[in-house]
């Protein structure tokens, strides 16, 4: 039934409480491979993730939460960038991040519908992909947003589409300025930054209308209308000046 997941993981639990760490390991990966899209298969992930890194089981309590609470930088003890501050500026590249524990999902799978969406969805726009994995944390970073509006805009479109939104379920989605990704996880928290953006960006207002569809607007150096056109009556005298018809032959004749 619906809980069949969580009973899996509890009979997981109770292996590793009898001594039985093989079995638990096993149970564990059946629990990642068979409920992939339900909160379960998470921890299960993370504890997988964290043996796999050499952590000893009953060194530490596995805590979900504290994956979205860790800073790098804490563990490091890197001062450096301590005082490094998230930038507020709104009209800045921005990107879209989807993040989950790391094997909790089949990547290959997300990478097609996510490319998918975009391809048939946004004909104008170029969006880049990328994953990259961190201590346990995989993120699918999507690039090319002018601005937070655009990128708020695509998340709101994205979640809107019910199959989309139905497969990002349990996702952690993040809008975030490019210049403040290299602080994500380290300086600050997911649940840091997840503060910061409700504080700082929530209370904006975002155009209803705007459209991710149409390309980037370029605007073009306003000309003066009441400089000379060369190649029409006038032509250019090689020092940067338009002249006149009368004006250039006179000049030809002078010479």
């Amino acid at each position: 039934g619906d809980h069949r997941g969580r009973l899996l993981l509890v009979r997981a639990m109770s292996h590793l409480y009898g001594g039985e760490r093989d079995t638990f390991l096993t149970s564990l990966r059946t629990v990642v491979q068979s409920h992939t899209k339900e909160e379960v298969s998470e921890m299960a992930s993370y504890i997988l993730k964290g043996l796999d890194e050499g952590r000893l089981l009953g060194e530490s309590r596995f805590d979900l939460g504290n994956l979205w609470s860790r800073r790098s930088a804490d563990l490091k003890g890197d001062t450096a960038n301590a005082e490094r501050r998230l930038t507020d500026e709104r009209f800045v590249p921005f990107a879209f991040i989807l993040a989950y524990p790391t094997g909790g999902l089949n990547e290959n799978q997300l990478l097609y519908e996510m490319a998918s969406y975009n391809f048939t969805t946004f004909l104008a726009r170029n969006f880049e992909m990328e994953i990259v994995e961190d201590r346990g944390i995989s993120m699918m970073t999507i690039r090319g947003f002018l601005s937070f509006d655009e990128a708020h805009a695509y998340q709101q479109q994205l979640y809107a589409d019910t199959r989309m939104g139905r497969l990002l379920d349990g996702l952690r989605a993040v809008v975030i300025a490019e210049q403040n990704i290299p602080l994500l996880g380290t300086t600050y928290s997911f649940d840091d930054y997840d503060a910061f953006y409700h504080n700082t960006f929530d209370p904006q207002t975002v155009p209803e209308d705007l459209r991710l569809d149409e390309p980037p607007v370029i605007e073009a150096e306003e000309e003066d209308p009441d400089a000379p056109v060369v190649g029409d009556g006038y032509y250019d005298d090689g020092g940067g000046d338009a002249t006149s018809d009368d004006d250039f032959f006179e000049q030809l004749l002078g010479q």
